[in-house]
């Protein structure tokens, strides 16, 4: 059963984590806007080079699918180019627009301003669910990694990125509804190499990620629902940020199947064991480098 009308109930109130203590503005993560003005290789007339504009567009397709454009367009009279950046690191996006083809010929010259960014979840009141009955409340869990957003972001939602703490193989496809995959024992047969056939439910670049999740084998009856889980990132720091972990629907699943309920108590006691050790080595990962999965390592998170 999917997740997600508990999802839209829940992220409402996780997404502004922290704001009490801070202004409105403050509160508000960190984005960059970047206007490509025309660069001196633009000619005064005639067209400009559109063998280069096409890298340009190629390029830039490439930055939205990876997640680190949100949004971009030409103005309505052609006179630049905007763009919006998912990341809060300032030296990462002129990499990036160095790496341009339109700006390394000099056919665009960026000017970059850095803004504080809101959405429309800022604004959803927080949500007040009724409290969960024993055993089953869900679990939160949080740790400061010494690395900034834009590095743990990675971490969590590329394939790769993951694959560096959280399982030996990991397929994500960052997109609303996008395929999970995080594999412990990848070359086990399907049903018993970790978390399968889980999908993305929603996410903020460099903020929040939200997914499905599932019992591991042993939890046969439970293993087929799904609950999910929420990761926030908050920059505390020029390399730090907080990261909080929140899986939930523990206590839904066992509402809508009672005789479930014992079940849903015991997955959920496994989890409160297996996240900390995820969390954990999230932290190795930018303390000491990647894991190096052929090394004996204790269970992870749905084994």
């Amino acid at each position: 059963m999917t997740m997600l009308p508990i999802l839209c109930a829940s992220v409402a109130s996780l997404v502004s984590f922290g704001s009490q203590e801070r202004g409105p503005a403050q509160s508000l993560p960190v984005r960059h806007l970047a206007l490509l003005e025309h660069g001196p290789s633009w000619p005064s007339s005639g067209m400009p080079d559109m063998a280069k504009l096409g890298e340009h567009g190629q390029y830039m397709q490439r930055l939205f699918l990876d997640g680190r454009v949100v949004l971009g367009g030409p103005a309505t009279d052609l006179s630049c180019g905007i763009v919006v950046f998912a990341s809060s690191d300032r030296a990462e996006v002129e990499r990036i627009l160095a790496e341009d083809p339109a700006v390394k010929a000099g056919l665009f010259t960026p000017e970059i301003r850095a803004f504080h960014c809101a959405s429309a979840a800022d604004l959803v009141p927080a949500s007040t669910l009724p409290p969960a009955p024993a055993g089953l409340e869900p679990l939160r869990l949080e740790i400061t990694v010494p690395a900034s957003p834009a590095e743990v972001w990675r971490a969590w939602s590329t394939s790769e990125g993951a694959s560096e703490f959280f399982a030996p193989k990991v397929e994500i496809e960052l997109a609303p509804l996008g395929k999970l995959d995080v594999l412990w024992f990848p070359d086990n047969p399907p049903g018993s190499r970790g978390a399968e056939g889980l999908r993305v439910l929603a996410f903020v670049p460099e903020r929040m990620l939200a997914f499905e999740w599932n019992a591991p084998p042993q939890f046969a009856r439970a293993r087929p629902e799904r609950t999910f889980v929420v990761v926030e990132l908050e920059p505390l720091a020029a390399r730090s940020t907080r990261v909080v972990l929140v899986h939930q629907g523990f206590a839904e699943q066992a509402a809508r199947k009672p005789e479930l309920a014992d079940e849903w108590k015991q997955v959920r006691a496994y989890f409160d064991q297996a996240w900390p050790t995820v969390l954990a080595k999230l932290e190795q990962r930018f303390t000491s480098g990647p894991v190096e999965w052929g090394k004996p390592a204790p269970a992870a998170a749905s084994r």
